[in-house]
């Protein structure tokens, strides 16, 4: 029995040793394709690189990796390349800036088919013409610390795309410098999947309607710590950060979409056709253009469903138009905007969906340009919490707004219809330089200094927001209550009172612990918020 175990035991460990993976090398300088490729120089017989990267890929077979040397790869033998059901892993010897793979304008294409999983690392990547790279049939790609520049694209093409339920991620990708007729640099749709992390899309020029990320045909898309910046349009077409439509699902997180020009319409995030789309923790600002600049649109649609949280949406404008403003949902499902500042745009939020959209705990000012007709909020909404003053010409503008809980200051007596509501001056700490924190005795967060410090007066927006609303992460002091504006409910909200320490049964942090802490605690008796394995 036991020689049995021990043969058993032999024969797995041999099959383990023929199933090692193997690394092939690459060197068009030094390399020959009649050489077997195990080594990175020639050490005397057939042992030595392979000249062309198609001889690599074709050699490599499950979990090989093929390492190519510097220098500057083109031509069919180079660029013509298939990756079929093996998991490949490609990548430069000592990534893009010494790796250079040029197209020439030539119609090589890279085709991902047949649950292939392949890892494509560290290439510079010039003179694609026509849609040279797709990723189809359930594949996986992954594409890492790529360079994507000087490639011009004809026609409404993509330098990129993914479709029939391929997978798409990207990493740590840079595509700059490049020329679009219509198109995408980035096109996912057919149930495709797409990841994007930290990329940067920068000084792409246009001469039509374009995107830097497309994302339709019930796609899944993730799209995290990306900028999309200083891109141009010279004719009067439409461009679009990334553009959202056809039941896609969208997460876009802690993405900056900032400096881009149009010559026609600008939006940062484009939302039509069915999609479902959440931004979070995203700064869409200083984008210009001469006939329309959005920092968020979604426009004649259907049923999309929309939320921003957390983000900034500042300084959008157009010269010469009407067609503006910081967040425009129309013919759209629901909209909800949350914890958001909206400052400097042709005008704030602009909504008219089915459903009331939903804005709370945003700080919406100075939404105004002297030839548009910009307003805080215009349509119909819900508005809680919120702080509006010096947008355009009202701060409110729609017979279905219904406000509760929040500051419109418009330096009359008049008070907006709704409990809770107030009409002063916010107090905000330093408007000139972007600081909407609001003013406290108690105690304020000053982001220059990253510190708490403590002011002569106090905002009347401190804990004057919903007593029904939970306070967040506002820290000890914070009187009980949730505040006002865009830092209501966060960490860096400012004080109502000064606590001199922490108190542990302080559920509501009003410096007390009494009964509203007790039935705080009560409400939520034997309630559990850990996830089951």
């Amino acid at each position: 029995m036991r020689k049995s175990i021990y043969w058993v035991i032999l024969v797995v460990l041999i099959c383990a040793g023929n199933l090692s993976a193997d690394t092939y090398y690459v060197d068009d300088s030094n390399g020959n394709n009649d050489w077997n490729g195990t080594s990175p120089v020639y050490v005397g017989g057939d042992i030595g690189p392979f000249k062309t990267i198609g001889q690599g890929v074709q050699r490599a077979e499950n979990d090989d990796t093929v390492i190519v040397a510097d220098g500057l790869y083109h031509g069919e033998e180079n660029l013509q390349l298939y990756f079929y059901h093996e998991s490949v892993t490609l990548k430069s010897n000592n990534g893009p800036e010494s790796c250079i793979l040029n197209f020439y304008g030539d119609e090589y294409h890279w085709y991902f088919n047949d649950s292939a999983n392949t890892l494509i690392r560290g290439f510079m990547i010039r003179g694609i013409r026509d849609e040279n790279i797709e990723i189809r049939e359930q594949s996986t790609t992954v594409i890492d610390n790529c360079v994507f520049e000087n490639n011009v694209l004809d026609n409404d093409y993509s330098l990129i795309k993914c479709n029939e339920q391929g997978n798409l991620k990207l990493n740590d990708c840079i595509f700059r410098d490049n020329i679009l007729n219509q198109g995408s640099l980035v096109k996912a749709y057919g149930f495709a999947s797409l990841e994007i992390h930290g990329c940067e899309f920068t000084e792409n020029t246009s001469t039509f309607d374009y995107s830097m990320i497309s994302c339709g045909g019930d796609c899944n898309a993730i799209i995290i710590n990306t900028q999309i910046d200083d891109n141009w349009n010279y004719r009067a077409g439409e461009v679009w950060g990334i553009y959202c439509s056809i039941n896609a699902n969208v997460k876009i997180k802690a993405c900056y979409i900032i400096n881009n020009y149009s010559n026609g319409s600008f939006a940062g995030v484009v939302c039509k056709g069915g999609a479902n789309v959440i931004i979070s923790g995203c700064n869409i600002s200083n984008n210009w253009s001469m006939e329309g600049t959005y920092g968020v649109n979604v426009e004649g649609c259907g049923d999309v469903d929309l939320k921003t949280i957390d983000c900034i949406v500042s300084d959008n404008f157009a010269y010469s138009s009407n067609n503006c403003c910081g967040i425009f949902c129309e013919d759209c499902n629901s909209s909800e905007v949350i914890n958001c500042l909206i400052t400097g745009n042709n005008g704030g939020v602009r909504s008219y969906c089915d459903e009331k959209s939903t804005v709370i705990n945003c700080t919406i000012v100075n939404n105004k340009i002297d030839y548009c007709d910009g307003y805080g909020i215009e349509g119909n909404a819900q508005v809680v919490n919120c702080i509006l003053k010096d947008n355009g010409n009202e701060q409110l503008y729609g017979r279905d707004i219904v406000v509760s809980y929040s500051d419109i200051c418009d330096y009359t007596d008049h008070i907006w219809p709704g409990v809770g509501n107030i009409n002063a001056d916010p107090l905000f700490a330093d408007v000139n330089n972007g600081d909407y924190h609001l003013l406290s005795r108690a105690g304020r967060w000053d982001p220059a200094a990253e510190l708490w410090v403590r002011d002569d007066v106090s905002s009347p927006c401190i804990a004057s927001g919903d007593p029904a609303d939970w306070i967040g992460d506002e820290p000890a002091g914070s009187g009980g209550r949730i505040n006002m504006g865009y830092f209501g409910g966060t960490s860096q909200a400012s004080k109502a009172d000064y606590c001199t320490g922490v108190l542990p049964g302080d559920v509501n942090r009003d410096c007390l612990v009494n009964f509203i802490d007790f039935a705080l605690m009560t409400s939520d008796w034997l309630g559990s918020t850990i996830e089951q394995p």
